[in-house]
């Protein structure tokens, strides 16, 4: 399955929708789904739309009416409140498209989740309320999500030990340092562990 719709107002996030078809309006009924953590950038929406919720199950969702709409972070090293606050637009966007927004569904997987909830929090706030957000958002209260699903999400932190993190990077050294190819490696290994969204 390929994407058919490409959102492509909001910077820092590639978002691909999958309409059913019986929905006149795609916008109406959604299920929003948020990758997690992809140092590489190795997936693309249609990638994360077969391997994460195109199987029976999930898929049973589509046959009543639900467009699913997939966030591809450009880049999900950034720091969480960014990619959160771009959630947070994305949702806007959603809600103005509709004409008769049902409530959503938001689904996050590993760190994707983390950004789901901060980006909820921020929308259930006071601080939204006063945020520049154009008028057909404002008509639907705080985000207008009523179910939020975590897959595999490190509410507490991820807790790498630092003695696993040493052991990493010296390994790395040992191992890549001998090629060109190594050593674009062992940078988006650091770049892993030393990313904004890592700490």
């Amino acid at each position: 399955i390929t994407s058919s719709i490409k959102i492509n107002d909001i910077d820092g996030i590639k978002v691909n929708a999958y309409p059913n078809g019986c929905n006149p309006n795609p916008y109406n009924k959604v299920v929003i789904y948020l990758e997690g953590i992809d140092p590489l950038n190795e997936r693309n929406a249609d990638l994360i739309y077969s391997q994460m919720i195109q199987s029976e199950r999930v898929a049973q969702l589509r046959n009543h009416g639900y467009t699913f709409v997939v966030v591809n972070w450009k880049h999900s090293m950034d720091d969480i409140r960014d990619n959160a606050h771009r959630v947070v637009e994305l949702i806007n966007y959603l809600k103005c498209q509709a004409d008769d927004p049902q409530p959503y569904v938001l689904i996050g997987e590993s760190m994707g989740g983390l950004v789901g909830k901060y980006a909820l929090l921020y929308m259930e706030g006071n601080q939204y309320q006063n945020d520049p957000a154009p008028d057909c958002a404002k008509l639907r209260l705080m985000h207008n999500v009523r179910l939020f699903i975590s897959l595999d999400v490190p509410h507490q932190g991820a807790n790498i030990p630092l003695g696993v993190q040493h052991f990493y990077r010296d390994a790395t050294n040992l191992f890549c340092l001998n090629n060109m190819l190594g050593t674009a490696r062992l940078a988006s290994h650091n770049l892993f562990l030393d990313g904004k969204a890592a700490k």
